[in-house]
């Protein structure tokens, strides 16, 4: 696929900005876990096997993404470069393919030019999507193959084609082969060909086909992403979480769900996972600030504030959003102008995100603890939740139009703005501080 100028302009900002993040980021810095993954990374480049989900930290993770890693490890040994750095950009390839399938996404919903160019910039500049791009682990490479996933099953929503449907399925069993949090595409995707088979008709000899091949696939991923579960008799879905540190532990009352302090939100720029005063305690507030900064602290005069102003422009943009949702689905489905393919997209892509912010809020029930509220749903949740956006700000009509329009559009490009320049502040800051 070859992108357009312009979007191609952006695509590579965003990649220059990641590898200027690279130099001044070792992979142990702004990190979760990261010599655990390492270590689970070189078992399997040393001994070609999985290892027991009890002889490690995140042994019991699923293999997909611990395999490819193995086989990059063992090419930088071969070529003697710095494992950890080489693994590193591994993990910045499967960002920034990614983004590719954000861009698909976001044109599958939105034609006008200046709309599609800004949530794309939108996505590519988020700003936890900068630093975890280059980290070690699991979650960039499920970022890639569940926004795969939404693609085509977007694809198959609007246009009814089977075969995206069967990509869906494919990507969907990615996810679970490299995250557990496959199963919410895995079960999307089965509620999808239920949907397929009522109301198109398939020949008996393919539907049978697709049925077993489905099946196998499903059966081995299954007992493939739960190997960790199923040889240690774990009945939960992280197997670690009985020996995290006690001090990360959070309340789990309905107060911690519904508080939310806009004004801390904006003034506090950062969160911690480890002090109550830093706004841990609020489920919401703790979520969506490591959406933006993850659980890290940045030190810099000129960093805090445009912290605080990247927070406060967060807080506009789910208005914006929860507005622009209230309207499409209001208004869309009886505009007989409508294209119905963008109304079933509309019908796909809300629920999907509403799906990941339901998930996100049950795991954090289950499991209390201020590190299972972080980042790892954000980009499942904001590329559909742009994508319904985009149709709004595309097919709203009314008298203020045109300036509700361009002040949502000012309104992104500002964030992207902003969250560039800070990039740009930490690196110069760190150059300075080498020099």
């Amino acid at each position: 696929m070859v992108f357009p100028i312009a979007p191609a302009l952006i695509f590579g900002a965003g990649l220059l900005i990641r590898l200027l993040y690279l130099t001044i980021t070792p992979f142990t810095v702004r990190a979760h876990d990261a010599d655990a993954h390492l270590q689970y990374i070189q078992y399997v480049a040393n001994h070609w096997r999985f290892p027991a989900a009890i002889q490690g930290w995140e042994f019991y993770q699923p293999p997909l993404y611990y395999l490819i890693a193995a086989g990059v490890d063992r090419l930088a040994g071969f070529l003697h470069l710095p494992a950890p750095l080489v693994l590193q950009l591994l993990s910045l390839v499967f960002f920034m393919a990614m983004l590719v399938f954000a861009y698909l996404i976001i044109k599958l919903a939105v034609k006008s030019r200046p709309i599609y160019l800004a949530l794309f910039a939108l996505v590519v500049f988020w700003p936890s999507g900068i630093i975890h791009s280059v980290r070690l682990g699991n979650d960039v490479l499920e970022y890639l193959t569940i926004t795969a996933w939404l693609y085509h099953l977007g694809r198959w929503t609007k246009q009814r084609h089977l075969n995206d449907l069967d990509y869906a399925f494919v990507w969907a069993n990615l996810a679970l082969l490299t995250k557990l949090t496959g199963l919410i595409p895995l079960v999307i995707t089965g509620i999808a060909y239920l949907i397929h088979l009522r109301f198109t008709s398939i020949p008996h000899r393919k539907l049978t086909a697709n049925l077993i091949v489905s099946f196998v696939l499903l059966a081995t991923s299954l007992m493939i992403a739960f190997r960790g579960q199923i040889f240690t008799g774990s009945s939960g879905l992280i197997t670690n979480t009985a020996n995290l540190n006690q001090a990360l532990r959070v309340g789990n009352r309905p107060i911690n769900y519904l508080s939310f302090d806009p004004v801390k939100f904006v003034t506090q720029p950062y969160t911690s996972a480890w002090e109550d005063n830093a706004g841990r305690q609020s489920f919401w507030f703790y979520w969506l600030k490591t959406s933006l900064f993850g659980e890290f602290t940045f030190d810099g005069l000129i960093l805090k504030p445009l912290a605080q102003w990247l927070s406060a422009l967060l807080l506009i943009l789910i208005i914006c959003i929860f507005i622009s949702f209230l309207i499409i689905w209001r208004f869309l489905p009886k505009q007989k102008t409508a294209d119905e393919g963008l109304n079933r997209l509309v019908r796909l892509y809300t629920p999907v995100s509403l799906f990941f912010i339901g998930a996100a809020i049950a795991i954090h029930v289950v499991y209390p603890y201020a590190c299972s509220a972080d980042f790892r749903y954000v980009f499942p949740i904001i590329i559909p939740a742009l994508a319904i956006y985009g149709i709004h700000l595309e097919t709203v009509s009314g008298k203020f139009v045109l300036v509700w329009r361009r002040l949502n559009l000012g309104l992104i490009w500002l964030m992207v703005g902003l969250s560039g320049w800070f990039f740009i502040q930490l690196f110069s800051s760190s150059v300075s501080l080498v020099r």
